[in-house]
């Protein structure tokens, strides 16, 4: 070998010998400067990790408004056709007087896409609360008749002609209330 290619590799030779042992002495020095720490520390660091984790975990989602909670079910759990017997999620878009008649738009599968059904509804013997509009409830299905979507046909100009339709029929079973329990996905009652 000539002496050129032997002064080069024993000058790379000398740079990586270097810069290992550059990397050994700072690990060395690292070691020393770190505190010390006791096991007993360190379990309680985990521990402490943990409960936030736990925490945080079981805290409750709170929705600003039956709307929000509406798109947050649209969007998060498994939406249904409509049938007897079945319970959904639901809004009242209307209340009489003693309230205890009204409309409300109910959650559930129209032509395969998910979206709101007008329902006449009663309020249910279970349902121990004082009703309001704009209320989150839960309605359960009594009778299925003509489904009405919600977007063509709820606005005040033609709300007396609906009343006569021969819709969908349902009782409130429960009110519900604007805080989501993540551990088992269900708004929490409100009575």
């Amino acid at each position: 070998m000539s002496s050129d290619i032997k002064a080069f590799l024993y000058g790379w030779g000398i740079l990586i010998s270097f810069l290992v042992i550059r990397y050994f002495y700072r690990e060395s020095q690292a070691k020393k400067n770190r505190p010390k720490v006791s096991p007993q520390e360190i379990a309680n660091r985990v521990s402490a990790i943990m409960a936030m984790k736990n925490k945080k975990s079981q805290t409750n989602l709170f929705f600003k408004s039956t709307d929000t909670a509406l798109e947050y079910i649209e969007k998060f759990f498994s939406n249904f056709v409509l049938e007897e017997r079945g319970l959904y999620y639901g809004k009242i878009l209307h209340l009489d007087k003693a309230k205890t008649f009204g409309y409300a738009k109910v959650l559930c599968l129209i032509d395969n896409k998910a979206g709101y059904a007008l329902v006449s509804v009663i309020k249910g013997r279970e349902c121990k609360s004082e009703l309001a509009k704009g209320d989150l409830v839960y309605v359960g299905i009594k009778e299925v008749n003509n489904i009405i979507a919600y977007k063509e046909s709820f606005n005040l100009a033609n709300f007396k002609k609906n009343k006569n339709v021969n819709n969908t029929v349902g009782s409130i079973v429960k009110k519900m209330t604007l805080e989501l329990n993540p551990q088992n996905s269900q708004f929490e009652f409100a009575d």
